[in-house]
């Protein structure tokens, strides 16, 4: 900083020997006000993800006007033609995680997947799917969470075997459950969809008919990986996925995610 004037660079410490110095990557501008200094700092941020992306090889997040667009509505906050000083204290209610979701849990009917009898193997699946919306975790470790904070004593050998009950059979109908309660949210027709698919990898070197070695976008070639592939409206709403082996070439997966999402909700099954 020089009097009124703020230098706004990107810089990177450079070690030679035991001696640290800073290396100027990018000279973004000279600010002369606070506004000036809040726009540059902007587009600082934005050229760092830039070279980020070059040095990494990974897709930006942000399109290029959309940082500077960002730091501007936070500069200049939004006003919505309300007095604070007349609103007025109404009421407050709490609610966590299992009471919101499993409320939603509960409308889809899915607190009942394996029919009325059931009732243990239901109530451990719903206390798994809320704690993973809690906490992604793998079963054990979920198992091992849930009770650490004196929430709830599941045992593990009936957690796998519930697990072990959802069968294809089940998956089907709890899709089309998911996409019949989706289409309600949809005013219009859904005319586009977009297709992603990303690897999870799992801490295990033994593969199986799913569980395969492949490219990992996760960094872990050692370590055997299923492909997911996601397809979403353009408001972002998930409307089908698909698993497949982890070796798949990510190219060969949207046919069949259309297929399949064909064959499951117009065709009425498989």
């Amino acid at each position: 900083m020089d009097g009124s004037r703020t230098k706004v660079q990107i810089v990177k410490s450079v070690r030679t020997g035991d001696k640290v110095r800073q290396r100027v990557l990018r000279h973004v501008g000279t600010a002369h006000t606070a506004e000036e200094r809040v726009r540059l700092e902007g587009m600082a941020g934005f050229i760092l993800e830039e070279i980020k992306t070059a040095e990494g090889g990974t897709a930006a997040l942000f399109t290029p006007r959309e940082p500077s667009e960002l730091t501007a509505r936070r500069a200049a906050p939004q006003r919505f033609g309300v007095d604070i000083a007349d609103c007025r204290h109404a009421g407050r209610m709490d609610a966590d995680i299992r009471e919101v979701f499993g409320s939603l849990y509960g409308a889809l009917g899915w607190d009942r997947l394996f029919g009325a009898r059931c009732m243990s193997a239901n109530r451990i699946v719903k206390e798994l799917v809320l704690a993973r919306l809690a906490q992604p975790l793998s079963k054990r470790a979920t198992v091992r969470e849930l009770e650490g904070h004196g929430a709830l004593a599941l045992n593990l050998d009936l957690v796998y075997r519930s697990m072990d009950r959802i069968d294809d059979a089940l998956i089907d109908r709890i899709r089309k459950r998911s996409f019949e309660a989706a289409q309600t949210l949809l005013a219009e027709p859904v005319t586009a969809l977009f297709h992603d698919t990303t690897t999870l990898y799992f801490e295990s070197e033994r593969d199986d008919a799913l569980r395969a070695k492949g490219y990992s976008k996760d960094g872990k070639p050692h370590r055997v990986q299923v492909l997911f592939a996601l397809l979403i409206t353009p408001d972002g709403l998930p409307v089908g996925y698909e698993l497949f082996p982890g070796n798949t070439y990510e190219g060969n997966t949207l046919v069949v995610a259309l297929e399949r999402l064909e064959r499951h909700h117009v065709h009425g099954g498989r």
